[in-house]
């Protein structure tokens, strides 16, 4: 990958548009809102590689996936959070990525398989919780949600891809589904009850692509080191397991507030051993 431009002037200059190919080959600041707000109390990080004992099971095909073709994408916002500003313009490779979050009964299947560490068993975390096998997994760090798409045949999407498919590329989209005031479009504050909903519940919030729940539900991880200032060249590749920076997170959780807080441009980032009951994932595959 090569970027024609390196962007390190300060965050609080809007800057010109950067150019980036991206070869997408893997193995998110001003204080804000966040998807805390609900109150939820963070579970405890987990020790990477502590696996369940391993079973015969194969591993699954990952559930099914929406294809996006290539394109350009402008990155980020004029207007939002200061770490939106200054996005580069991204030329994203085609790729498929999950229809929903990693839900928790196939989370549960890899820790069976002993290939993944068990999930966070907090009080809203949904592994282990009757009546949330259909609910995306949740208290899940960011070395459990890479162990899991490995097992799956995938990765987790890079994030340009990820805004890629939450903005429907060149459409620069204010919301996955378009440009329409959140109501009932999303899991959030409104209507999800103080906890996850069922993945792809809310279907008039989809993106252009078919994906569903980029916004609300749970916040998810995404393969790549964050950048503040915008990195031109980070927000289309995968960090290393020993990279020991904070990792981008996209999207929302189910206790956000603000309809400022599920644009599809919003950016976050945590530590790498974070896990939250807010906090999920999708995974990806290229091309």
């Amino acid at each position: 990958m090569e970027a024609r431009l390196t962007m390190l002037t300060p965050r609080s200059i809007l800057l010109p548009s950067v150019v980036v190919a991206l070869s997408v080959g893997c193995r998110r600041a001003e204080p804000r809102p966040s998807d805390t707000v609900a109150g939820a109390a963070p579970s405890a990080p987990s020790a990477p590689g502590v696996a369940a004992a391993p079973s015969s099971a194969p591993p699954p095909s990952g559930g099914p996936m929406v294809r996006l073709e290539a394109g350009v994408i402008v990155m980020g916002s004029t207007t939002g959070y200061a770490d939106e500003r200054g996005g580069p313009t991204v030329k994203v490779a085609a790729f498929s990525l999950d229809e929903t979050e990693v839900t928790t009964v196939a989370y549960e299947a890899c820790e069976r398989a002993g290939a993944c560490a068990k999930a966070g068993q907090g009080k809203e975390c949904n592994s282990g919780k009757p009546g949330r096998s259909n609910h995306p997994i949740n208290c899940v760090d960011w070395h459990q949600a890479t162990a899991y798409c490995g097992w799956v045949g995938k990765r987790l999407p890079t994030e340009a891809e990820w805004e890629y498919a939450a903005r429907a590329g060149a459409e620069q989209r204010l919301y996955p589904w378009g440009a329409a005031p959140p109501a009932r479009q999303l899991c959030w504050s409104k209507t999800s009850g103080g906890h996850t909903c069922p993945v792809g519940g809310a279907r008039p919030g989809d993106a252009a692509s078919g994906a569903a729940d980029l916004a609300g539900n749970v916040q998810e991880w995404v393969c790549s080191a964050y950048g503040f200032p915008y990195d031109a060249v980070k927000v289309g590749a995968c960090a290393a397991d020993a990279e020991d920076a904070p990792r981008a997170a996209r999207g929302t959780g189910y206790g956000v507030l603000m309809p400022m807080d599920v644009r599809a441009a919003r950016r976050d980032h945590h530590p790498r051993a974070w896990r939250h009951d807010t906090l999920g994932f999708r995974c990806a595959r290229s091309p």
